[in-house]
């Protein structure tokens, strides 16, 4: 996979991980945990927490490659991202991303985000 497309899937899949009918919902806090299979084979472990507190939410996660795959190139990667929940949508105002495969490594950052979107598939 794609080191870009990775850190892609790995937003997107934190972003559905989350979801809320209204902002006015009360505190919530999950801890997701995915092991990631290949025809039965480990590739990769993720993880993700999110928190909704006071109409604003914060996604965070890792991803790390496991058994074959890790052995092939070792794989990691964190996301975090936060903002605000308005008209039932996720804004959101801060982003990171970072990862490393094998001897490659790479960081992107915005304080400044104005929106994000993803079409279905």
């Amino acid at each position: 996979m794609n080191v870009r497309n990775g850190s892609v899937a790995l937003l997107l899949l934190a972003s559905g991980v989350f979801s809320t009918t209204h902002a006015s919902a009360a505190d919530v806090e999950h801890k997701t945990d995915y092991n990631i299979s290949l025809s039965g084979f480990p590739i990769a472990r993720a993880s993700f927490h999110t928190e909704l507190t006071d109409g604003r939410y914060t996604i965070s996660g890792t991803l790390n490659s496991a058994g074959l795959a890790d052995v092939i190139s070792s794989t990691s990667g964190r996301t975090r991202v936060s903002g605000v929940v308005q008209e039932d949508k996720l804004r959101a105002s801060e982003y990171s991303v970072s990862y490393k495969t094998g001897k490659k490594a790479g960081t992107s950052m915005s304080s400044s985000a104005t929106a994000m979107s993803h079409p279905p598939p």
